[in-house]
């Protein structure tokens, strides 16, 4: 279990290096302390979930373009969040598709009574 464990927050890291720049197996083994082909499974693993390319160097990174970010935030972050969306969609038409969508994706992590307002706000 305590492998599995390492290759999981390896992969973690290998996320959050990839998206800051560009990096050889060479290069990200020994960031992380693991072999070269460890960083190479590792990698290969990682572009299952991720689209990784590969730069003019050989060198390999996220290609953001086609990257989803994915941010955790607690419940009164989601709140504040909720807020600003709520007031950009009431205040700006072009905002308005893009802030619906953003609060439709906030419902899931708030708690009732709040899931149903923001579902609510959300159709608006």
């Amino acid at each position: 279990m305590g492998t599995s464990m390492k290759k999981a927050e390896c992969l973690v890291e290998m996320e959050r290096l990839y998206l800051q720049r560009a990096y050889s197996d060479a290069d990200m083994a020994e960031r992380l302390g693991v072999d070269r082909t460890t960083a190479y499974r590792y990698r290969r693993a990682l572009e299952e979930k991720i689209f990784i390319i590969q730069d003019d160097s050989g060198r390999w990174k996220i290609d953001r373009t086609r990257y989803l970010s994915n941010i955790r935030v607690n419940l009164y972050e989601s709140l504040s969040l909720y807020l600003a969306s709520r007031r950009a969609s009431q205040q700006s038409r072009i905002a308005g598709v893009h802030a619906a969508s953003a609060l439709e994706k906030m419902a899931g992590t708030l708690h009732q009574p709040m899931t149903s307002r923001l579902v609510k706000a959300a159709d608006k």
